[in-house]
């Protein structure tokens, strides 16, 4: 199902992510300038998001330490080939994504105390790469020799281990941050809602497959069930997740500024060889994507490990591996809880024979 309500402690999760960044909304501002339809649309939107940055900020109710200690990414390794990424202390308080689509704040954070015990398992999957599927949670004691025996710098396994060792300071601060910030999303419905109407107008006659066919549409498992909901922070980028680890259930949050059919060059109609090697051309000509092409030649990787390898974030690397995935050069499989992409060799063949085709004459 397509949704049109915000999610206010999903959105409270991003900006608090940004702002210990130093980004904020600045993304979202910058964007909004350049890609409304008009010059007075881009204004009037420019001030009234202006106004819900200025609420956002002031809404702010813990210190820049306790920031720091939820919302400032733990470097990892992975355990395929080393490569580092980013995960960020708030999710490991989190047994499922899935819980943000809780619309009430108090049952929001009372499942986050009842699945309290999980935490250890949640850090150990989340910094190891190591889907956890047992009925029973982990220790502190199992968890914390995990990640002492892991390729985890000793400074980075001792912000692992402080959550281990006191997880209800970290709960405590964690919904002091997000329910101030989320409860401005809440109550400013007004402030964002040219966003929503934005996203309305251009999916509102499309389904959830047709999403699920603009982002992951070379996943070989395709889901029963998919739920797709606007983000106004993730701008023009999408996250997945699925939900408890399984290819059946899918939770999308989609960008509001995010146009699938303009950023997903998608087959719309039949192309002949010339045009359609332009349009594969076109689209691995960009620098970043060429990058991404060349890493998978390599072997599969998860989506945090391209982006530490190509020093981008994970979202701008979702947007280049969606066109990527689009235009059938890459595979997406499921991992456990975890998706990872990989060259689709056969694609990538019928590419070199076309370009033979057209500009050697040749089949």
């Amino acid at each position: 199902m397509i949704y049109t309500r915000l999610l206010p402690l999903y959105e409270a999760r991003i900006f608090l992510i940004n702002y210990a960044s130093g980004v904020g909304m600045n993304n979202l501002l910058n964007y909004v300038v350049k890609h409304m339809p008009s010059f007075e649309d881009a204004n009037k939107c420019f001030d009234m998001l202006s106004e819900l940055k200025r609420r956002l900020e002031s809404s702010i109710s813990i210190d820049d330490a306790q920031i720091d200690l939820l919302f400032t990414p733990i470097r990892k390794y992975s355990m395929i080939d080393g490569i580092p990424s980013l995960i960020y202390p708030c999710d490991m308080l989190i047994r499922r994504l899935k819980n943000y689509t809780i619309d009430d704040f108090d049952e929001f954070f009372n499942v986050i105390c009842d699945e309290k015990n999980w935490i250890p398992s949640s850090i150990v999957e989340r910094l190891l790469d190591e889907p956890f599927r047992c009925r029973n949670p982990l220790t502190t004691f199992e968890a914390i020799r995990r990640i002492n025996d892991s390729g985890m710098i000793d400074e980075e396994k001792m912000k692992a281990f402080q959550i281990l060792i006191d997880p209800d300071r970290y709960i405590t601060i964690f919904e002091q941050a997000m329910r101030s910030v989320a409860s401005v999303f809440q109550n400013s419905a007004e402030l964002y809602a040219p966003l929503i109407d934005m996203y309305y107008a251009c999916y509102k006659n499309q389904s959830e497959m047709d999403v699920f066919s603009g982002t992951l549409s070379n996943l070989r498992e395709k889901p029963k069930k998919i739920d797709v909901y606007p983000s106004i922070m993730a701008v023009q980028h999408y996250m997945v997740s699925f939900v408890n680890g399984s290819s059946e259930e899918l939770l999308i949050f989609l960008g509001t500024l995010m146009d699938l059919d303009e950023d997903n060059p998608k087959e719309k109609s039949a192309l002949n060889a010339s045009d359609r090697l332009l349009q594969l051309l076109k689209s691995i000509g960009n620098q970043s994507r060429y990058m991404i092409m060349c890493r998978l030649s390599q072997g599969p990787a998860y989506g945090r490990e391209l982006a530490a390898y190509l020093n981008l974030s994970p979202g701008t690397v979702s947007q280049h591996l969606s066109i990527l995935a689009g235009l059938g050069l890459i595979d997406v499989t499921l991992d456990g809880a975890k998706l990872y992409y990989s060259i689709n060799r056969e694609q990538v063949q019928k590419l070199i024979q076309m370009q033979n085709q057209v500009f050697l004459g040749s089949d």
